[in-house]
């Protein structure tokens, strides 16, 4: 569904709110949420706390306006929905479900959403900083990395500005991360204050966080790129932007890398032969999945229950089964059990089917997740082709 880069992003806002317009609130609340921890969050908070409205769901409504007003409190969507916060308060909405449902359209605060979407989409591709063709050719094209797996992670060993890290492989990290508090001194006082403020959304919720320039080793791979420092313990990963430009097999023991051609203006250069024979591959081999991406995160299609949905695939997620927002619990059949972990009955990935899979909940998430204790097996990531390939 999505293309890479800045188009990913614009084609991804401009269906959903081609959904909202044309008033099947129930799809384009289910886009705006797959957004809603991108860099266009706060418009996608705002128009999926419109569809709640719409939908007759004023509690939910009145919680993503809430979130949106703490995250992004200097935002256009923060005032737009402070100002409709206040006609909540004042009784002016109008649930979905009554006779009247006019009455709760409104052309000028969906003009102002419209006039948001616009600006988000025009400035998006000065957001997003892509590799140039002199960065990708000095990448080497071929490495392998040892990985050792512990507590449901895949760990490697990076060397930090000078200092060696044992870190997590994160396939649903955006970025590097890096805890200050597992590793103090790896960044200045003066160098963290200078990094640039962002919001990091984490599975309970969204946190702050210092983007500081590091130069991250593995192996023979060297870089320096933006890397995300939080205050929160344990959660070190190593993340899409240090290894995006490469295709991988994760088995066992080692994790190997072979470079993608380039996705930049310049012709793409001749895979490898990894690389190619698996482009190759019957794409309706049942071993094999396919999967979009939104940013730099890859979205696989499951089956949960009867009901499709995406989620994303996430090498840093330590859960044996999924991990789903309590909201989600409904649309696949789920009973949401608020003080403990529930239950699918049936789950389908890819060729593989689990059966009474547990499900845990965590409210910062826009998509399900699974993790590797879901497959349990070696795979292949063919970013040319957009597969994965699971070990028979």
């Amino acid at each position: 569904m999505f293309s890479t880069g800045a188009a990913s992003a614009q084609d991804a806002m401009t269906k959903a709110i081609s959904l909202f317009q044309k008033r099947d609130y129930q799809a384009a609340s289910q886009s705006f949420r797959a957004l809603a921890d991108s860099k266009q969050g706060a418009t996608a908070h705002y128009y999926l706390g419109l569809c709640y409205i719409q939908l007759g769901h004023q509690s939910h409504a009145k919680v993503i306006f809430e979130r949106l007003i703490q995250i992004w409190p200097n935002s256009a969507e923060a005032k737009l929905a402070s100002n409709y916060l206040s006609g909540v308060g004042a009784g002016e909405v109008v649930s979905a479900s009554s006779t009247s449902s006019e009455k709760a359209a409104d052309p000028e605060r969906d003009k102002a959403s419209s006039v948001l979407a616009a600006k988000i989409l025009e400035n998006l591709s000065k957001r997003r900083k892509s590799i140039t063709k002199a960065e990708w050719e000095k990448l080497p094209l071929k490495t392998r990395i040892p990985l050792e797996r512990a507590n449901g992670h895949l760990w490697v060993r990076a060397k930090i500005n000078g200092r060696y890290c044992r870190v997590i492989f994160d396939t649903g990290a955006e970025v590097c991360t890096l805890s200050i508090v597992d590793f103090p001194d790896l960044v200045s006082p003066e160098q963290l204050a200078q990094g640039r403020l962002i919001g990091v959304q984490r599975v309970y919720g969204r946190i702050g966080g210092r983007m500081v320039e590091t130069e991250v080793s593995i192996q023979d791979i060297t870089r320096k790129i933006e890397t995300c420092f939080i205050s929160e313990p344990n959660c070190s990963v190593i993340g899409q932007n240090f290894f995006k430009e490469y295709s991988y097999q994760v088995d066992d023991y080692y994790l190997r890398l072979t470079k993608a051609p380039f996705e930049g203006d310049a012709p793409a250069v001749a895979a490898s032969s990894a690389v190619s024979a698996l482009a190759k591959h019957d794409r309706n081999d049942k071993f094999s999945m396919p999967f979009e991406k939104l940013g730099d995160n890859m979205l696989v299609e499951i089956v949960v229950n009867g009901h499709p949905i995406k989620a994303c695939f996430d090498t840093g997620c330590a859960a044996e089964g999924l991990v789903i927002h309590p909201s989600m619990s409904s649309s696949l059949g789920l009973t949401f059990h608020p003080r403990g972990r529930g239950q699918a009955e049936r789950v389908e990935v890819g060729h593989m089917t689990k059966m009474s899979m547990p499900v845990d909940y965590a409210n910062g998430l826009s998509h399900p997740l699974i993790g590797p204790k879901v497959f349990d097996r070696g795979y292949t990531v063919d970013q040319q082709a957009k597969r994965i390939r699971f070990d028979y």
